[in-house]
C-alpha cells in the first residue's frame, strides 16, 4: 500500500507548490475531419486534422496533426515566447514517414516598425530580414532574403546564405480616394526584376461601375492592364454581373458584357438562393461544370438553444433531352451538439456520376 500511494503523494505535494503557477495553463484546440463514401467503388476515405495549444504565462506550444486511413501525413510543432518587446517563435514538420522536413525560427522586435528575423533550415540553410510598418508612412515593408524565395523557401543546399531578393512594398492614397495606390519593387540577383503598382476596385461611379487597374514596369517591357467592371447589387431580389470587353492593345472598351444573373430571397423562414453565369467560359459563378444553380436554406431547432442548418441545391447544365437541365443535386444537414461541436452530413447525387456521401465533424474547445 505505501509503495502505490508515494507517487500519489508526490504528485499532490507538486500539485499544492505549483497549483498557482498551473491554474494560468490553458488548453485550446480543434478536431476535424470527413469519413466520404463512394457508391460506385464502395470505397471509405478518412481524412483529418488535429491540433492542441498549450498556453502558459507568455508562451504558446501547439501541434497540428494531418492524416488519412494509411497514417499521419504531416506533423507540425509551434512555440512561441512573448518577453515585453520581444516574440522568439519557431516551427518544426515532419512529413508521412515522420522525418524532418523543415524548421523555422523567428525573433520579432514589436513597436511601430516591426523587426522581423527568420532562418529556415530545410535542404539548405535561409535567412530572412524584413521591416513591418504599422503606423504612418508610404513604405509598408522592406524585405531581403539570403537563400530563400519571396515565400520563405530555401533555394539552394547552401549553410552560408547568399543574396537571392530585396523587396519593398508601399502604399498611399490620392487626394480623397478611398482606395489607396499599392505597389511593390523587386530585386533579384541579377538585379533590378520587376515593379507593380496597382489600384483595385476604385468605386464612387455611376451603376456600381468600378475600375481595377495594375502597371508592370521590367527591366525590358512594361504594360498596363485596366479591368472595367459593374455589377448591380439590389437589396431586392435581382443582381446583375457584368463587364467591359476591353482591347489590351489600343486601350479602348469595345464591347458591354452582362455575365450573370443573381437571385436571393427569404420567403417564410427558407433562404432562396440562385446563380446564373450567362457566359460561364467569360467568369464562372458558378463550379464547373454547371452554369446554373438554385438553392433553399433553412434552419433547424435543435432544443437547447441550439440552431442547424439544412440546404438543398440543385445545379444545371446544357445536356440535351434532360429534364430541366438538372445535372447534380447537393443535400447538406449542419447537427450542433454544443456550440463548438457539429457534425454535417453531405449528399451529392450526380444524374450521371457515382454518389457521394460524406460525414464531417469539427470540435473545438
Amino acid at each position: 500500500m505505501t509503495k502505490s500511494r508515494a507517487p500519489f503523494a508526490v504528485v499532490a505535494l507538486i500539485a499544492v507548490l505549483q497549483g498557482s503557477a498551473w491554474a494560468d495553463v490553458s488548453l485550446s484546440g480543434t478536431s476535424e475531419g470527413a469519413l466520404t463514401l463512394n457508391s460506385a467503388a464502395g470505397t471509405v476515405a478518412l481524412s483529418y486534422d488535429m491540433s492542441l495549444a498549450v498556453a502558459w504565462a507568455e508562451a504558446v506550444v501547439a501541434t497540428q496533426v494531418s492524416g488519412n486511413a494509411s497514417g499521419i501525413t504531416e506533423l507540425i510543432v509551434r512555440g512561441q515566447l512573448v518577453m515585453s518587446e520581444l516574440s522568439f517563435g519557431g516551427t518544426a514538420a515532419f512529413d508521412e514517414a515522420s522525418a524532418f522536413d523543415s524548421a523555422t525560427a523567428q525573433v520579432v522586435v514589436a513597436s511601430d516598425v516591426e523587426a522581423i528575423v527568420s532562418t529556415v533550415l530545410e535542404d539548405g540553410l535561409g535567412l530572412c530580414i524584413a521591416l513591418a510598418n504599422s503606423g504612418d508612412g508610404a513604405v509598408r515593408a522592406i524585405e531581403i532574403g539570403l537563400n530563400v524565395d519571396e515565400y520563405g523557401r530555401v533555394q539552394t543546399a547552401s549553410c552560408a546564405p547568399t543574396f537571392s531578393y530585396a523587396a519593398a512594398d508601399f502604399a498611399f492614397s490620392i487626394g480623397s480616394c478611398d482606395r489607396p495606390v499599392t505597389g511593390s519593387i523587386l530585386f533579384d540577383e541579377a538585379g533590378f526584376f520587376e515593379c507593380v503598382v496597382a489600384c483595385a476596385d476604385v468605386g464612387g461611379l455611376p451603376l456600381g461601375i468600378q475600375f481595377a487597374s495594375t502597371i508592370l514596369f521590367e527591366p525590358e517591357a512594361k504594360s498596363l492592364e485596366l479591368n472595367p467592371s459593374f455589377s448591380l447589387e439590389s437589396s431586392e431580389c435581382f443582381d446583375i454581373y457584368g463587364g467591359w470587353t476591353w482591347d489590351a492593345v489600343g486601350h479602348t472598351v469595345s464591347g458591354l458584357e452582362v455575365y450573370g444573373l443573381g437571385l436571393h430571397y427569404e420567403l417564410e423562414g427558407i433562404s432562396v438562393r440562385g446563380m446564373w453565369a450567362l457566359d460561364p467560359g467569360t467568369i464562372a459563378l458558378v463550379k464547373s461544370p454547371y452554369w446554373a444553380l438554385l438553392g433553399f436554406v433553412w434552419d433547424l431547432p435543435v432544443g437547447c438553444d441550439l440552431v442547424g442548418e439544412a440546404s438543398v441545391a440543385a445545379f444545371f447544365d446544357a445536356a440535351d433531352g434532360r429534364l430541366f437541365d438538372i445535372g447534380q443535386i447537393d443535400a447538406e444537414v449542419v447537427w450542433p451538439f454544443t456550440d463548438t461541436a457539429h457534425v454535417t452530413l453531405t449528399i451529392i447525387l450526380p444524374v450521371d456520376g457515382d454518389a457521394v456521401l460524406d460525414l464531417s465533424w469539427r470540435v473545438v474547445f
